[in-house]
C-alpha cells in the first residue's frame, strides 16, 4: 500500500515500534520521578545516565522519525518518505 499523505494509517510494524517507544518513555518518566525524589547524588547521576541510554535506544528503534517531545507519540511526527 502506497502512502500518499502524512496522515496515512501506520502499518502494523510501525505500531509495534511505537508500543516499544511508549514503554521506553514510561520508563524514562519513572527515572525522572526518581531523580526528583532521591537526594543521593550518585543515584541522581546514574539515573541521568540511564535516561540518556534509554533515549538513545528509542532513537535507534526508528531513526526516520523526528524525536518526539515527552508525552507525544513518535508516530505523530513521522516524516514523509
Amino acid at each position: 500500500m502506497k502512502r500518499s499523505s502524512r496522515l496515512a494509517f501506520p502499518s502494523i510494524s510501525e505500531w509495534a515500534i511505537c508500543k516499544r517507544c511508549d514503554e521506553i518513555e514510561k520508563t524514562i518518566q519513572r527515572y525522572r520521578w526518581l531523580e526528583r525524589v532521591v537526594m543521593d547524588q550518585i543515584t541522581v547521576d546514574r539515573t541521568k545516565e540511564l535516561i540518556a541510554d534509554l533515549q538513545a535506544k528509542r532513537a535507534a528503534l526508528h531513526p526516520q522519525v523526528m524525536p518526539a517531545p515527552p508525552g507525544e507519540s513518535c508516530l505523530m511526527l513521522r516524516l514523509t518518505r
